[in-house]
């Protein structure tokens, strides 16, 4: 039987009590074999009681964890479910609250050691030391610290992930933006989102669409067709030249951006201009600077070769 989804988006806080599947061992099989976003069904407890919630993370959850989530309940083998499509790891805004939840989530510190740190240090208790508080050692000292910056990391990556799929990137694209950039992505994607394009697996074809126009990018816009123009001339020389016919990129890219019409040319003289594709006048080939490059690179090496023969 199909889930019946709520028209209705909702949120809801959750406290994970379990991971129901997928197995642990299967989890790092699939992680091990290059897969990013698992799917998840967990056990948790909401204000509504007991529920079982699922969707995609791309970290398996920590028993303890609370995540806010958006999506709708549905109906499951006659069971009330919650299928959410965005996963925000939940933080704590003041000090206090925010070290009883990483205390929670650390082995080995339980309440009595919290509030010892919280009477040792207060609002600096990320300084804690080994040895401020008796039992306190060095590996739990550690071990609160990667706490803290795991939770730090997964709600910036969760919140980097959740603005890109409202630009209408698939969360597989997101995540894979994400292990490239880290910090960075927000940056880089709302700068150009055809830095996409550059992602393995992904190409000019994924971008073009709704996620350009959901950045406000023009028919006519210098950054799609630079990508367009990238995009052309990496498929005319995979064939096996490293050197293009004008005319043969000019009709790829007409095939490809029709609503570009003249800004085609101005977008190619502008990349020689700048010296990222190399033109032969009198030939009129066209070469990326790369590839120009490396030719350049071993046609020096085999003359080199040659005169020290």
């Amino acid at each position: 039987m199909r889930d019946a989804i709520v028209i209705k988006s909702k949120k809801l806080k959750v406290k994970v009590s379990g991971v129901l599947f997928p197995k642990e061992e299967d989890d790092r099989k699939k992680r091990d074999a290059g897969e990013r976003c698992l799917f998840y069904v967990l056990d948790c407890a909401s204000d509504a009681g007991a529920i079982k919630a699922k969707g995609e993370l791309p970290a398996r959850p920590a028993k303890g964890e609370i995540y806010e989530l958006t999506g709708d309940y549905v109906e499951w083998n006659g069971e009330r479910q919650f299928r959410f499509a965005a996963a925000r790891p939940y933080l704590p805004v003041d000090e206090r609250s925010m070290l009883a939840y990483a205390c929670e989530l650390t082995k080995g510190i339980g309440p009595a050691m919290e509030q010892k740190i919280w009477e040792a240090c207060g609002e600096k208790w990320r300084e804690v030391g080994e040895g401020v508080i008796k039992g306190l050692t060095a590996e739990k000292v550690a071990m609160l610290r990667r706490t803290v910056e795991e939770l730090s990391s997964r709600r910036e990556q969760a919140e980097a992930i959740s603005w890109m799929m409202q630009h209408g990137l698939s969360v597989h694209l997101a995540q894979v933006a994400w292990d490239a950039w880290r910090d960075r992505t927000v940056a880089t994607v709302r700068g150009n989102c055809y830095a996409l394009c550059d992602l393995p697996n992904y190409g000019f074809s994924h971008i073009d669409g709704d996620i350009r126009r959901s950045f406000g990018i023009a028919d006519d816009d210098p950054r799609r067709l630079t990508a367009a123009v990238r995009h052309c001339l990496d498929g005319l020389t995979s064939r096996g030249s490293t050197v293009v016919p004008w005319y043969m990129l000019r009709s790829e890219l007409l095939a490809l951006v029709p609503d570009a019409g003249d800004a085609i040319q101005r977008t190619v003289g502008d990349m020689v201009a700048r010296g990222s594709v190399v033109f032969f006048y009198s030939s009129q080939l066209l070469a990326d600077q790369l590839d120009y490059l490396a030719e350049s690179a071993i046609w020096e090496f085999a003359k080199e070769e040659q005169h020290g023969a």
